[in-house]
Protein backbone atom coordinates (compact mmCIF):
# COMPACT_ATOMS: atom_id res chain seq x y z
CA UNK A 1 0.00 0.00 0.00
CA UNK A 2 1.25 3.30 -0.90
CA UNK A 3 1.44 6.10 2.02
CA UNK A 4 -1.26 8.75 1.64
CA UNK A 5 0.66 11.92 0.44
CA UNK A 6 0.20 15.31 2.57
CA UNK A 7 -2.36 17.01 -0.18
CA UNK A 8 -4.36 14.29 0.08
CA UNK A 9 -4.41 14.23 4.12
CA UNK A 10 -5.15 17.67 3.75
CA UNK A 11 -7.98 17.85 1.22
CA UNK A 12 -10.07 14.70 2.79
CA UNK A 13 -9.19 16.58 6.13
CA UNK A 14 -10.99 19.78 4.68
CA UNK A 15 -14.04 17.65 3.52
CA UNK A 16 -14.42 15.98 6.96
CA UNK A 17 -14.60 19.88 8.35
CA UNK A 18 -16.93 21.13 5.23
CA UNK A 19 -19.31 17.51 6.38
CA UNK A 20 -19.38 18.34 9.83
CA UNK A 21 -20.02 21.79 9.46
CA UNK A 22 -23.04 21.29 7.02
CA UNK A 23 -24.67 18.72 9.07
CA UNK A 24 -24.50 20.66 12.45
CA UNK A 25 -26.38 23.66 10.25
CA UNK A 26 -28.83 21.27 9.17
CA UNK A 27 -29.33 19.70 12.63
CA UNK A 28 -29.60 23.14 13.94
CA UNK A 29 -32.02 23.94 11.74
CA UNK A 30 -34.40 20.75 12.18
CA UNK A 31 -34.11 21.46 15.56
CA UNK A 32 -35.19 25.63 15.26
CA UNK A 33 -37.81 24.13 12.69
CA UNK A 34 -39.09 21.48 15.73
CA UNK A 35 -39.34 24.78 17.80
CA UNK A 36 -40.93 26.97 16.08
CA UNK A 37 -43.46 23.99 15.21
CA UNK A 38 -43.84 22.98 18.78
CA UNK A 39 -44.45 26.88 20.03
CA UNK A 40 -46.98 27.39 17.58
CA UNK A 41 -48.97 24.37 18.61
CA UNK A 42 -48.30 25.36 22.12
CA UNK A 43 -49.59 28.36 21.66
CA UNK A 44 -53.10 27.16 19.27
CA UNK A 45 -53.31 25.01 22.74
CA UNK A 46 -53.13 27.37 25.12
CA UNK A 47 -55.38 29.96 23.21
CA UNK A 48 -58.30 27.10 23.11
CA UNK A 49 -57.89 27.35 26.79
CA UNK A 50 -57.71 30.47 27.83
CA UNK A 51 -59.69 32.24 24.67
CA UNK A 52 -63.01 32.42 23.34
CA UNK A 53 -63.25 29.97 20.50
CA UNK A 54 -66.24 28.34 19.10
CA UNK A 55 -66.67 25.73 16.12
CA UNK A 56 -69.03 27.92 14.49
CA UNK A 57 -70.07 31.56 13.66
CA UNK A 58 -73.05 33.02 14.91
CA UNK A 59 -75.92 31.47 14.79
CA UNK A 60 -74.24 27.83 14.45
CA UNK A 61 -76.68 24.88 14.70
CA UNK A 62 -78.39 23.71 17.98
CA UNK A 63 -77.55 20.17 19.13
CA UNK A 64 -79.13 18.75 22.15
CA UNK A 65 -76.31 16.97 24.63
CA UNK A 66 -76.91 14.23 27.70
CA UNK A 67 -74.55 14.66 30.20
CA UNK A 68 -74.25 11.03 32.07
CA UNK A 69 -74.30 10.97 35.94
CA UNK A 70 -70.73 10.34 37.13
CA UNK A 71 -69.33 11.15 33.71
CA UNK A 72 -65.73 12.75 33.57
CA UNK A 73 -64.46 15.73 32.14
CA UNK A 74 -62.44 14.28 29.67
CA UNK A 75 -65.66 11.95 28.06
CA UNK A 76 -67.42 14.87 28.29
CA UNK A 77 -64.60 16.81 26.49
CA UNK A 78 -64.14 14.06 24.18
CA UNK A 79 -68.45 13.71 23.47
CA UNK A 80 -68.61 17.44 22.77
CA UNK A 81 -65.82 16.82 20.54
CA UNK A 82 -67.81 14.40 18.49
CA UNK A 83 -70.77 16.72 18.27
CA UNK A 84 -69.12 19.19 16.92
CA UNK A 85 -69.47 22.12 19.84
CA UNK A 86 -66.05 22.44 20.82
CA UNK A 87 -62.84 23.06 18.89
CA UNK A 88 -60.39 20.40 20.68
CA UNK A 89 -61.98 18.10 23.62
CA UNK A 90 -58.29 18.19 25.09
CA UNK A 91 -58.05 21.91 25.61
CA UNK A 92 -61.99 21.82 26.92
CA UNK A 93 -60.91 19.49 29.08
CA UNK A 94 -58.31 21.54 31.05
CA UNK A 95 -60.75 25.13 30.54
CA UNK A 96 -63.32 23.00 32.66
CA UNK A 97 -60.54 21.16 35.38
CA UNK A 98 -59.42 25.22 35.24
CA UNK A 99 -63.27 26.40 36.17
CA UNK A 100 -64.98 24.42 37.34
CA UNK A 101 -65.30 23.13 41.26
CA UNK A 102 -67.03 21.54 43.74
CA UNK A 103 -68.75 24.96 44.20
CA UNK A 104 -70.54 24.90 40.37
CA UNK A 105 -70.03 20.90 39.52
CA UNK A 106 -71.05 19.91 35.98
CA UNK A 107 -74.83 18.64 36.20
CA UNK A 108 -76.33 15.23 34.77
CA UNK A 109 -78.71 16.12 32.72
CA UNK A 110 -79.91 16.77 28.82
CA UNK A 111 -78.91 20.25 27.48
CA UNK A 112 -79.25 22.68 24.49
CA UNK A 113 -75.71 23.47 23.33
CA UNK A 114 -74.65 25.28 19.99
CA UNK A 115 -71.76 25.01 17.81
CA UNK A 116 -71.10 28.80 18.14
CA UNK A 117 -70.93 28.59 22.25
CA UNK A 118 -67.23 29.18 23.63
CA UNK A 119 -66.20 27.17 25.98
CA UNK A 120 -67.34 29.18 29.22
CA UNK A 121 -71.06 29.71 27.86
CA UNK A 122 -70.97 25.66 27.48
CA UNK A 123 -69.42 25.47 30.88
CA UNK A 124 -72.32 28.07 32.31
CA UNK A 125 -74.77 25.86 31.00
CA UNK A 126 -74.01 22.63 32.32
CA UNK A 127 -73.54 24.10 35.56
CA UNK A 128 -76.39 25.67 35.92
CA UNK A 129 -79.11 23.79 37.72
CA UNK A 130 -81.91 26.06 35.93
CA UNK A 131 -80.81 25.30 32.12
CA UNK A 132 -81.20 21.40 32.54
CA UNK A 133 -84.08 20.28 30.21
CA UNK A 134 -84.18 16.61 31.85
CA UNK A 135 -88.43 17.66 33.09
CA UNK A 136 -89.54 18.45 29.59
Amino acid sequence: MAAISKSTKSALRIVQIVLQVTFNILFYMVVFLLVIRLSGAVYDFSYQIFGDVTVEEVPGHKVTFEVEKGESVLSLGRRLGEERLVVNPYSFAVRAKLTVGKRHPILPGTYKLNTSMTYDEILAVLTNTELTTDDE
